[in-house]
């Protein structure tokens, strides 16, 4: 049986957003997916956007709690994921439909604990710009050297 995972996406005044992020977590080829959306007190229709999205899924949550920011929404979906992994996906994002799949095959062949798959950011004028510049195989680290690369070296940029 294919390993769970527990996708956490936490939402905050992202209506225009939700729907394209939450659909495609709903189209993944990868279907052994608990979805948790985390409303971190948003005051626009988002979650009921997400609520009529997610209705009939019984493999989806909706958690409410007064704003405390990104990191405790994303905190909140974690307590109560139950997955083998977790994926983190903000909701003004989305993902094409094999990223999930493609993750978990590799963290099983591998017996990773991190997967960091590149990915773009598009702006509001269509300019596309990669996560990582210049990465061109697959890095495997363990959890010292990975947590040097990410928080001392810099080899990673990561575009905001």
């Amino acid at each position: 049986m294919l390993p769970l995972v527990s996708v956490v996406v936490p939402v905050y005044n992202t209506e225009k957003y939700i729907k394209k992020c939450i659909l495609s977590i709903l189209n993944q080829t990868y279907k052994n997916i608990e979805l948790i959306v985390v409303n971190d007190g948003s005051t626009d229709k988002s979650i009921e956007v997400a609520d009529n999205l997610l209705r009939n899924n019984l493999k989806s949550i909706i958690i409410n709690q007064k704003n405390k920011g990104l990191s405790e929404a994303r905190n909140e979906g974690i307590k109560v994921a139950t997955g083998k992994y977790i994926f983190l996906l903000d909701s003004d994002d989305y993902i094409n439909s094999n990223v999930i799949t493609t993750m978990v095959k590799k963290s099983e062949k591998e017996d990773l604990d991190v997967v960091i798959g590149k990915y773009n950011v598009v702006y509001k004028n269509n300019i596309i710009k990669p996560s990582i510049e210049n990465l061109q195989e697959n890095i495997i680290l363990n959890n010292l050297e990975a947590l040097k690369e990410l928080f001392v070296s810099g080899k990673f940029h990561f575009h905001t």
